[in-house]
Order: structure tokens, then sequence, then C-alpha cells
């Protein structure tokens, strides 16, 4: 079902970075390791950085890895308005299969630490809305899963009229990827 963030166990955190201001203009620290890993002290190094900005109502997943892959991400909406949303795909978790969405925009300048075993998805609400995405594992390598983020179960939470890549519309649905015992199979 749908959550907030925090009640997912052992989910995604947000982290408020810090700014400073003065005549020269903004400068914001997107990412600080001492700070993200005292809440994840497994937490690895970052291995490639992505700048994406995306037209109003294009959707970005949902995408991710099972939990012993150790896919890491890290996102930060830097301008604009989008709508994260994050599944549990731990099968062994109390919060296995729940959704928790989050609303954040370039004012808040929020980084959200997405640890592994979520499945990550992203509408961008206003046009040229950007994200800084982190992972730690480089694209070439990446062995990530689509789920569906219009299938019946999610089809709800985008505030906008959908645009979709061909990969995420014809992916599977949660409830197909559950049922086969996709995730189990670790």
């Amino acid at each position: 079902g749908l959550k907030l963030l925090t009640e997912l166990s052992s989910g995604p955190k947000v982290f408020n970075v810090e700014k400073f201001q003065d005549s020269r203009g903004t400068f914001r620290m997107v990412f600080q390791h001492s700070v993200f890993s005292s809440a994840f002290p497994e937490m690895p190094s970052m291995m490639q950085t992505n700048f994406v900005i995306g037209n109003r109502g294009s959707i970005r997943g949902f995408h991710g890895a099972l939990e012993n892959k150790k896919h890491w991400k890290i996102v930060t909406c830097s301008q604009g308005h989008v709508m994260h949303a994050f599944i549990d795909i731990r099968p062994g978790s109390p919060s296995y299969g729940d959704i928790a969405v989050l609303e954040s925009n370039g004012t808040k300048f929020e980084s959200i630490v997405i640890p592994p075993g979520f499945a990550y998805g992203v509408q961008f609400a206003t046009q040229d809305s950007t994200l800084i995405y982190s992972t730690n594992i480089e694209l070439k390598n990446q062995n990530e899963i689509s789920i569906s983020p219009i299938s019946d179960t999610f089809i709800d939470l985008w505030p906008e009229e959908i645009i979709l890549s061909e990969k995420d519309f014809s992916a599977p649905a949660l409830s197909q990827l559950i049922e086969a015992g996709f995730f189990s199979a670790e």
C-alpha cells in the first residue's frame, strides 16, 4: 500500500543539503559522504553522476535491483518540481511491496539516498525539471529491472499526463514479478 517515506522499513532517507549564499550567488552541497554515511554506514562511494532534464509529465522508472546487487542511488531535484516514488522490493522486509511518494523541488534542494532493494521512479511535474542522479554502479554495468509505472497499482500516483519510454511502457507489473517469485530469487 501507499506509505509515507518514513514508513518504509530501512528505506530511502531525505537529507536537506547545506546552502551558502553571498554576493557571488549560491553554493549547495549536494553530497557529503560523512553526513550520508552517518545514516547509512555501509554506503559505498558513488561511481557515476548524471544530470537529467525532464519534459513535463515524463516518467523514468520504476528501475531497481535486487538487494544483493548492492545498488545505491542518490537523487536531488535541482530545478523545477518532481514526484519521486519508491517501491520496497525486498521479500523479507516488513514493507515489502509497499510504495512511498515524495514531492520535491529545486527550492528545497533535498538529496534522497535510496539503498539497495528499492525500485525508484520519478515524474517531472514541470517542464525542464532537473535531477542530479548519482549511483555506485556505472550505467553500463547496471543490472536493473524495470517495473511498470502505469499498472493498475501505480497509475493514480502520477499527477501529470504521462510520457514514457518504450522500455518503461512495456515493463511488467509489480504483481507479475511478485507472482513469478522474481524478487525472492536472490
